[in-house]
């Protein structure tokens, strides 16, 4: 998990590891990443071996600390074409299926949100 946060290192402005314990094959995964457009992205990543069975949530926030998207997969929206997976676009109640359920395709999507952003931003020279 630390190899796939450093590997994104180019739009983090921070990041820091709120829980990390592992005990046998599973493991309990917390941070906070701290986003260079100002947004931040909470993960909780957990595996239970015994079960076994994944569970993961990955809430991202505006500068205000609203919620943009938080994809998870908890098991109360069995409706949702892609279940368990979903994702919450701007509020809890906005549930859409969703095919994105790893940390590095959060970062990913994350990434290509930020990258086109300051592509647009980015303005050719006037002429004179």
């Amino acid at each position: 998990m630390i190899d796939i946060v450093n590997s994104y290192s180019s739009i983090l402005k921070s990041w820091e590891i709120n829980e990390y314990d592992i005990q046998g094959f599973s493991f309990r995964f917390k941070a906070t990443l701290k986003i260079k457009d100002n947004s931040t992205l909470v993960i909780k990543e957990y595996y239970f071996s015994e079960i076994p069975k994944r569970k993961y949530s990955y809430h991202w926030m505006n500068k205000n600390e609203e919620l943009l998207i938080r994809w998870d997969n908890s098991d109360h929206w069995k409706a949702i074409d892609t279940y368990p997976h979903h994702a919450h676009y701007e509020s809890n109640s906005n549930v859409q299926p969703s095919h994105i359920n790893t940390l590095v395709e959060v970062l990913e999507f994350i990434s290509n949100k930020i990258n086109s952003k300051n592509a647009k931003n980015k303005q050719a020279p006037k002429r004179i």
